[in-house]
């Protein structure tokens, strides 16, 4: 007997029973009635065994009957309500409504409700919904894509799983090998619409099934997995250039993401402070706020690295990663990914440098390889950076005049007691005074913020040393990391004349002529202070 048949004489069965509740007069579709009472009548007793295709798209048996139900009602059109325009507009563009009593879907469904190609969307134990049509996909819609990714994935299960021998971990392949990891990985990536525009092979992660994932994990175990080329294609900058964007096939980001969950796993705990793009609980605000403290910075070293993505050492990346990881499996995964290539304008290339702008494992990896050069300034600034509290002493040459235009105040308390060329003096050291700094550097400040390839170091240091550290800096990049400054976007910026840019902000330390000036009262007497203008 077909399922359907199973679900239709059961569903007629108890329509017909006499403490059916069907007969009761329906409720709006918008308000708690029908669909409320037709769940709890139906709930634990429609066999859940099987699955149907319903308008393409797979379906519990419940949801089915509930659907026959609905149609069976008197005046079922109650039920399948008009959508006014208002109520359409709210639909399309509203926040959800979290209303037991006047609930509607928004967008796509989410949770326990049903994911459907086109179909009607229906309501939960809460009450029912309005009944609408599923517009523009812009994420998977298996029946499968409602599971939760905390369901297959844990950090700690993980992490668990690893076998640390001599500070490298093993097993990480096999742990890729997982289906239920896999399918983790699939239901992480599958709600960002990016990851619906096919690959080279025309695929997207639409109808996405356990069949497809197990075939992954087969082609994984017995290594015969094997990364599909990248589609390349060039999307314009902000200085009216080219960038390259690398498309990769979608079963081939969920292998992506399955090996960046565990590389973050292994790496987060090992990143610099001072790197902030691509991390969880990181990004371009943070960067700034650490950058927003810098106060009494002069000197800014603005460094922007040379096409970073495109220049990334294939075999230097690989030995940075075995420092950590000594699963030869991942490692040779690792080597398949990156000898890809792709494919632009229907030709196919081979990728000899570089990690693809659009992967879903380039950010984890650029990460992994600029973590030296953190690792290098950190360096820098041990060598460097004053553990003093104050870098900065008292300029004996101001606090001599300011003695002395202290001594005539002190010796003439009254103005009308002084001479005329006492007055002249006073005028005289006071205007000496403002051409002289009250402090000199007594001790040097570096600082540093990275933000992916974009980074600036901050100083309060002598013209040379900062020429110096900035000349370090390119040599460890070029030597190391073969890497290249971008000469026309590296250069030294005087905090106190000019502005630097970092991340699409500019920062400043305010001129000292632009400074505020205030009056104090200081032992009778009424005096002319300068406010601070060190503050970022």
């Amino acid at each position: 007997m077909e399922p359907g048949t199973i679900v239709a004489r059961k569903l007629c069965k108890l329509i017909s029973s006499p403490d059916s509740e069907m007969d009761r007069e329906p409720q709006h579709a918008g308000k708690a009635g029908a669909g409320s009472q037709i769940y709890d009548l139906l709930q634990g007793k429609i066999d859940q065994g099987h699955i149907i295709l319903y308008n393409g798209a797979p379906q519990n048996p419940l949801s089915i009957a509930i659907i026959i139900a609905m149609g069976l009602i008197e005046n079922s059109k109650l039920i399948l309500a008009t959508i006014t325009s208002s109520i359409q507009q709210d639909t399309i563009h509203g926040p959800k409504i979290n209303n037991t009593n006047r609930e509607s879907i928004k967008g796509f469904p989410k949770g326990s409700n049903s994911y459907g190609d086109g179909a009607l969307i229906l309501g939960n134990k809460k009450g029912s919904h309005l009944i609408i049509k599923v517009g523009q996909r812009t994420k998977s819609t298996s029946a499968s894509a409602a599971m939760s990714s905390e369901n297959y994935i844990s950090g700690k299960d993980l992490m668990l799983k690893m076998k640390v021998r001599d500070g490298k971990y093993y097993g990480l392949y096999k742990l890729i090998c997982n289906e239920d990891i896999l399918f983790g990985a699939y239901q992480k990536i599958k709600s960002k619409p990016g990851n619906m525009t096919p690959g080279t092979d025309g695929q997207t992660l639409d109808e996405i099934s356990k069949n497809k994932i197990g075939k992954i994990a087969e082609e994984l175990s017995n290594e015969t997995f094997q990364f599909k080329p990248s589609e390349r294609i060039w999307i314009p900058k902000a200085n009216g250039k080219m960038r390259p964007l690398g498309i990769p096939s979608p079963m081939d980001k969920i292998v992506q993401k399955a090996m960046c969950l565990l590389l973050e796993l292994i790496y987060e705990p090992e990143f610099s402070k001072f790197s902030h793009g691509f991390r969880p609980n990181r990004g371009c605000h943070t960067a700034m706020s650490q950058l927003s403290k810098w106060s009494g910075t002069q000197w800014a070293i603005e460094g922007d690295i040379k096409g970073f993505f495109d220049n990334v050492n294939h075999k230097l990346l690989a030995t940075l990663i075995q420092k950590k990881i000594g699963d030869q499996q991942f490692i040779d995964l690792y080597w398949k990914l990156v000898k890809a290539g792709y494919v632009e304008e229907g030709v196919k290339k081979d990728s000899l440098l570089g990690v693809s702008q659009g992967g879903i494992l380039s950010p984890i990896l650029s990460n992994i390889y600029l973590h030296e050069f953190d690792l290098f300034v950190e360096n820098l600034i041990s060598k460097y950076h004053s553990n003093a509290k104050d870098i900065t002493k008292r300029n004996p040459k101001y606090d001599k005049v300011t003695r002395r235009v202290q001594y005539l105040r002190d010796k003439f308390p009254q103005i009308k007691e002084r001479n005329v060329e006492t007055n002249e003096e006073i005028s005289k050291l006071i205007k000496l005074r403002r051409t002289i700094t009250s402090r000199l550097p007594n001790g040097i400040r570096l600082r540093y913020v990275r933000y992916a390839d974009d980074w600036v170091a901050g100083l309060y240091a002598p013209y040379d040393l900062v020429v110096e550290i900035r000349d370090k800096i390119e040599s460890y990049l070029s030597d190391e990391l073969k890497l290249e400054l971008s000469q026309d976007k590296t250069k030294i910026t005087n905090l106190l004349k000019d502005k630097g840019q970092f991340l699409g902000f500019y920062f400043q330390i305010h001129k000292p002529k632009e400074s505020q000036f205030t009056l104090m009262r200081k032992g009778g007497h009424i005096r002319k202070s300068k406010i601070s203008h060190n503050r970022m």
